[in-house]
């Protein structure tokens, strides 16, 4: 008889296992769902703002070629090979024209 309720301690200790492991693997699956859905909220967010970013910097790399071309020298000085001395001494450093 003692056979008997040993075995069945065994079942029931068995249950309550694996009822409390089925509730732990459905905590970390709810707590992995949150994780895996702010990362990607995040990454979105991220890849917006980086997106952003580039275009901006692009706009700017423009802006500053326009300016660059604003300010290219239109005569020729025998003193510099390229067409830019005529550019600040401060842009322009090796041409003293």
């Amino acid at each position: 008889m003692a056979r008997f309720w040993d075995k069945a301690g065994r079942v029931l200790a068995y249950k309550r296992n694996s009822a409390v492991e089925a509730a732990k693997r459905e905590a970390l699956d709810r707590q992995l769902d949150f994780l895996v859905g702010q990362t990607q909220r995040y990454s979105s967010l991220l890849a917006k703002k980086l997106a952003s970013e580039a275009a901006a910097a692009a706009q700017v790399a423009a802006c500053s070629v326009a300016a660059l071309e604003s300010l290219r020298c239109r005569t020729s000085h025998s003193c510099c090979k390229t067409d830019w001395c005529c550019l600040p001494v401060t842009l322009m450093s090796h041409c003293r024209c």
